[in-house]
């Protein structure tokens, strides 16, 4: 039999076997496997998804989100939702919480080592003096670690002990802080945990996040302006967002999506406004 024929005949069924999916080499190696990220949807026939599962392209930079139903706590969406990531600061939703519930009527006057935070925001001067109560204004409009900075003093750090309190009693053993501000990437959470947290202090401290959606405030001197890239977004309910090298852009926010409140967290991200655009859209698609 001509050398050629056999050749040929070899190649016939070579190509045959990979076509029908007989060789091995049809099968896609592990790393190409887990370059495939899956993430999970609770839900698949809400979603327009093949079998309840969303292939991530790349389109959502964030390295973990969770979207859940904030009456019904269905999770709706999620990805590396329980990897413990830095914060930023969403932090400070934590620190007002505290702050809220033990040292409203404390007394601070500014000084310079308040000021020497890091950023401008907040608009504080040298020897002002405000009540804690006060100062959740600019820790929460204008996310100001001045503020954030003068809780720490004047509770001398007594507030970070409050906040790792309120996140211990409710459970949440993957939540922890090491500042009021956020700064400190040991300010760290889950997705998950800060989905189920937004939701029990949106009920328990309904005015803070009021405080959030405000586009703007008067002061006694000055007018702090919201920096949250959502404010002007009708549906938006509050929420706080952040960003530091270490943590990237973060944030937790409420939305009105038709009947429904929806919560979403993302962290880590690189388009903060994009990332959350397209998980409203996933919600869309859903109903």
């Amino acid at each position: 039999m001509p050398r050629q024929f056999i050749i040929y005949t070899f190649l016939l069924l070579l190509g045959a076997g990979l076509l029908l999916g007989g060789s091995s080499w049809s099968t896609p190696s592990a790393a190409v496997a887990d370059e495939q990220k899956l993430v999970t949807i609770s839900s698949p026939d809400r979603l327009s998804l093949k079998k309840g599962e969303y292939i991530d392209d790349g389109s959502i930079t964030a390295s973990a989100f969770v979207v859940v139903d904030e009456e019904s706590g269905e999770e709706i969406v999620a990805f590396n939702a329980d990897e413990s990531l830095p914060i930023a600061s969403v932090t400070k939703l934590f620190t007002a919480a505290a702050v809220y519930d033990h040292y409203q009527n404390e007394v601070a006057t500014i000084t310079a080592g308040d000021l020497a935070s890091e950023g401008p925001f907040g608009k504080l001067s040298l020897g002002e003096t405000y009540t804690l109560y006060q100062l959740l204004f600019p820790l929460l409009i204008e996310s100001s670690n001045d503020a954030a900075a003068a809780m720490e003093r004047v509770t001398n750090g007594e507030v970070i002990e409050q906040m790792n309190q309120l996140t211990s009693d409710l459970g949440y053993e993957s939540t922890s802080f090491a500042d009021a501000s956020g700064l400190s990437s040991a300010d760290v959470s889950t997705a998950r945990d800060l989905a189920s947290l937004t939701i029990k202090l949106a009920k328990d401290y309904p005015h803070l996040f009021d405080i959030t959606t405000l586009g703007s405030y008067k002061g006694t001197s000055t007018v702090l302006l919201n920096n949250n890239p959502f404010i002007k977004d009708k549906d938006y309910q509050g929420g706080k967002h952040g960003y530091t090298e270490a943590a990237l852009h973060t944030a937790v926010a409420r939305f009105t999506e038709g009947e429904r409140n929806v919560v979403y967290v993302v962290l880590g991200s690189e388009e903060l406004a994009a990332d959350i655009a397209a998980l409203r859209q996933i919600v869309a698609d859903s109903d």
